[in-house]
């Protein structure tokens, strides 16, 4: 099966529970994003995402995320709950 994952991470500007003048610790945030099924009878999803990373220093961080696009195999509307993760090293920059 192919498809296209563009999960947007409009995740509310991947909105920190934590400072961000903090050089180093955990964060915590929440979101939604949208995955798009190409090529296939699955229809798009919306998602709610959760994101924990940690940041080693003002410029690295590692970052876990989870979402679930539940989406519907058309044209006979079988409900498919699926599970999206990512792991993730960020960079940035000043």
């Amino acid at each position: 099966m192919k498809y296209r994952v563009i999960a947007l991470s409009v995740v509310l500007g991947f909105s920190t529970l934590s400072a961000a003048e903090n050089e180093n610790g955990f964060e915590v945030a929440a979101g939604i994003g949208k995955y798009f099924y190409d090529e296939t009878r699955l229809d798009d999803a919306s998602m709610g995402v959760l994101s924990l990373g940690y940041r080693f220093n003002k410029n690295w961080q590692a970052e876990i995320i989870w979402g679930n696009p539940d989406t519907d195999l058309s044209p006979t509307n079988a409900d498919i709950d699926t599970d999206w993760g990512a792991l993730r090293g960020l960079y940035h920059f000043n």
